[in-house]
């Protein structure tokens, strides 16, 4: 008895093990099924054109450098990238449409510090500045420069500071719109030196630059003017940073003029939807990272006064956008900027 029943337990056992066998490869069919077009959707990206929202209008820096690095970009993806310009409410707009699409890679944004500071002014934003993007990285930066008129009678900081401190609320100055890096800019000034400006919004940095050359504004604050200033057409007073621009070494900083701990600067960097896919992150950051590293693309964006920026990972961009919104709301509260 003991003899018949050994054979069939190893017989039934034997037939278990084929029996879970035969179960589990269906499964581990479906699941390779699964997996198959994601590999291969990452390995085809981009298959159609390619998106680039902008939330300024055309011709500012920010437009400028889309278009420039989408030129090129297009080259190496094969596909075209579309500057698509969404200006208005201080790049809400665009960052909401960003934050709703879809993360597949084909609508990303190019923003500035509106990025961050708009968390320290609007209460009712529609979209999480850190949750709901994916930083892909960074591409320039440079100080603000505090520009004037080329007629106008402020020769130096300290005339522009005294001209302010004497009417309260008389001196104007222009930014790129509510809430953007050259108005908190201003606001950041008027604190440090104890005077009160006027702040006068555009709709883009071009806009607002244009109106300090034709004199509807008494100054601006910008980080697209370096042109400008070489031309003639405006007169620089001061630049934002610890030391001197190597293009520009002639416009003396902040501190040398005795107002010491003011330095702002504008940077521009792309981002997409939030759980945009590890790959796309990747093959954008490298991509940029080249072809900021050509002497030809770094030329061009040094004319207008910003330096390119090399070896950012997305991790060190999230970082920034994290630091920089608590900084924002800092500069916001100590300059009595109540949120909207």
């Amino acid at each position: 008895m003991r003899t018949l029943l050994q054979p069939s337990t190893a017989l039934s056992a034997r037939l278990g093990q084929r029996l879970r066998r035969l179960l589990a490869l269906p499964l581990v069919a479906s699941s390779v099924a699964l997996l198959v077009p994601f590999a291969a959707n990452a390995q085809s990206y981009p298959s159609r054109p390619v998106t680039i929202v902008i939330g300024f209008a055309p011709g500012g820096i920010t437009d400028i450098f889309a278009r420039e690095l989408g030129q090129e970009a297009s080259k190496k993806l094969k596909q075209p990238v579309i500057i698509d310009n969404k200006p208005g409410a201080a790049g809400m707009i665009a960052n909401d449409l960003v934050a709703r699409s879809k993360a597949d890679g084909y609508t990303l944004l190019m923003t500035a510090n509106n990025h961050t500071i708009n968390p320290a002014l609007r209460t009712t934003l529609k979209f999480d500045a850190v949750k709901d993007f994916s930083p892909i990285t960074l591409v320039a930066s440079t100080p603000n420069i505090l520009v004037v008129p080329a007629n106008s009678p402020y020769k130096t900081v300290a005339d522009y500071i005294a001209a302010a401190k004497s009417k309260p609320g008389a001196v104007s100055f222009g930014s790129s719109g509510n809430g953007t890096a050259p108005h908190m800019a201003g606001e950041f000034f008027g604190t440090i030196v104890g005077a009160k400006f006027l702040h006068v919004p555009y709709k883009g940095s071009n806009q607002s630059l244009l109106a300090a050359i034709a004199g509807e504004v008494d100054s601006t604050w910008s980080a697209a003017a370096l042109t400008q200033i070489k031309a003639g057409k405006v007169r620089a007073l001061g630049v934002a940073s610890a030391k001197r621009l190597p293009f520009a070494a002639d416009i003396p900083t902040f501190a040398e003029q005795g107002v010491k701990g003011f330095e702002t600067e504008v940077w521009v960097g792309l981002l997409g939807p939030a759980h945009l896919p590890d790959e796309i992150v990747q093959k954008w950051n490298s991509m940029l990272q080249e072809l900021l590293s050509r002497p030809e693309v770094q030329e061009k964006f040094k004319v207008n006064g910003y330096d390119p920026i090399l070896n950012v990972g997305p991790a060190v961009f999230k970082a920034q956008i994290a630091r920089e919104i608590g900084v924002y709301k800092k500069v916001a509260s100590d300059a009595n900027i109540q949120p909207e």
